[in-house]
């Protein structure tokens, strides 16, 4: 039976619900796609309020120029993501907490790893569709 991420998750844990307070642009260092960062900031002003998330220092130098928020600690990065309502993901780590706490999430595929979301009925858009 294919239950999808979130139904999977919350049928096995017990996740409090918590207020969905804003959406997530969550990036990651992609060398020579910078235009992936025009189009953060057009869609960080269309959803507000819109925070921009990164996980590493390599990350948060290549998305400066958006005042990216750097969390890498797994307790804060759960807390922070429960309040999520809609996340456009370019990291499939951050996808998979944000789906298993109820957030609305799209996941941009950059290499085969976004394959890990389909048995659970999620499909990832190629990222050069992010934006769209």
């Amino acid at each position: 039976r294919n239950l999808g991420v979130t139904a999977y998750i919350s049928t096995h844990t017990k996740t409090p619900r918590t207020p969905k307070e804003y959406s997530v642009i969550v990036l990651r260092e992609m060398l020579g796609e910078e235009w992936i960062l025009d189009q953060a900031r057009t869609l960080q002003e269309e959803m507000q309020p819109c925070h921009v998330v990164v996980h590493s220092y390599a990350d948060w130098k290549w998305a400066e120029r958006l005042r990216p928020l750097c969390l890498s600690d797994p307790a804060e990065l759960l807390e922070f993501y429960s309040r999520v309502d809609r996340m456009h993901s370019f990291r499939l780590h951050a996808s998979i907490p944000a789906l298993s706490l109820g957030a609305n999430v799209t996941d941009y595929a950059i290499d085969s790893r976004c394959l890990t979301l389909e048995p659970f009925g999620v499909a990832s858009v190629p990222f050069t569709r992010f934006g769209q």
